[in-house]
């Protein structure tokens, strides 16, 4: 114990920088990598207690020398000032990064930002905004929950150029499927989904649009856990309510769901700002990013409707199995499952030729 009490100050000046740079090095602190680092600490307190604290407390040369003694001291506080002044100018351009990939979580579509346009979830009727020329000769509709959502800048900017009328018609949490669901942070029935997402088809019957576009969180509803749908039901439900707006509009296309990360984009990509050199580890496995079977799910619910077409994007995401955070040097979410609003724009051309590819577009 006196040993342990002779090295207690280094081993408190010691602790502190090893934790702080090793949260850095591997992420949110774990028992895993703390315990290592705090006797790491106490091996360098130790150390320096040894060969630099006792031989400069009790140097006889440095003892008869009051200027080099001062000196010494003088050398030592401008090095330790000069280091402390370079930690601090890379933490300050470390922490602008940071919060500069940080407003990624903001990224959002200007339907989160106009009154009465993305549907909340206290919401039952299907309230909407609708872009582009009044009594255009191509009429779009965008119908889903915050997925669907994230498709809207790239539709946007597709109807703008082709001189379409876009109508957007999304809700919190409220899949495109006819099922009774339940959000594990309600703690019920989700009773404002269903009532909502009859009025939206009822809606889109009464707007008779050309094309409508669909898109759903599938993972949130067929993953193991609570408010898990049964695989049968799910695929039958979805191509029920796949038939009622097909028979409101000319085809329907269902965009194949994002990829779940499993962490928060930006918040692991700040964190990466202070590990450099170390190879990214913002990367989600494409399999459990895009949930098994729910490839198979999404895509079984349209294969008996003749007007409804499945539009797989999920190579622009992954390659060679992995599913970055940050795409083509664009940060493309702004959670762990949303598309930021600038990199979903950036998908324009690939979701124009992919779904011209299934309808001839006018």
């Amino acid at each position: 114990m006196q040993s342990l009490g002779r090295i207690s100050y280094s081993w408190h000046l010691w602790h502190w920088p090893v934790l702080v740079f090793g949260e850095h090095l591997f992420g949110d602190p774990s028992f895993a990598w703390t315990a290592p680092a705090i006797l790491a600490s106490l091996g360098l307190a130790t150390l320096s207690f040894r060969w630099v604290e006792n031989p400069i407390r009790h140097s006889l040369y440095l003892r008869h020398l009051n200027r080099r003694s001062l000196a010494g001291a003088g050398i030592l506080t401008v090095v330790s000032v000069s280091i402390a002044g370079a930690w601090w100018t890379a933490a300050q351009i470390a922490d602008e990064q940071s919060r500069a990939i940080l407003a990624a979580k903001s990224d959002l579509p200007i339907i989160y930002k106009k009154k009465d346009c993305h549907a909340a979830y206290e919401v039952r009727e299907a309230i909407g905004c609708t872009f582009g020329e009044e009594g255009a000769d191509f009429k779009v509709v965008l119908v889903g929950d915050s997925h669907a959502g994230s498709w809207f800048p790239p539709l946007h900017a597709i109807a703008l150029e082709r001189s379409w009328q876009l109508t957007s018609l999304t809700k919190s949490a409220c899949p495109m499927v006819d099922v009774e669901v339940a959000p594990g942070d309600m703690g019920r029935k989700y009773d404002e989904c269903t009532t909502w997402r009859r009025n939206v088809i009822e809606r889109v019957r009464a707007l008779e649009p050309d094309l409508v576009v669909v898109g759903t969180a599938t993972y949130l509803y067929t993953r193991d856990g609570p408010g898990k749908v049964d695989t049968a039901e799910w695929v039958a439900r979805s191509e029920r309510t796949l038939h009622d707006l097909s028979q409101t509009s000319k085809g329907v296309i269902v965009l194949r769901d994002v990829p779940h990360l499993g962490f928060d984009g930006p918040t692991c990509l700040s964190a990466e700002r202070w590990r450099p050199g170390k190879p990214t580890s913002c990367v989600a496995s494409m399999a459990p990013a895009f949930g098994g079977d729910r490839y198979e799910l999404e895509a079984a619910a349209t294969r008996h409707l003749q007007n409804v077409r499945f539009v797989d994007l999920s190579a622009t995401f992954c390659r060679d199995g992995d599913c970055p955070a940050v795409i083509d040097g664009t940060i493309a979410y702004r959670d762990s499952n949303h598309l930021t609003a600038p990199f979903a724009l950036g998908l324009k051309p690939i979701l124009e030729s992919a779904v011209s590819g299934e309808f001839a577009w006018r």
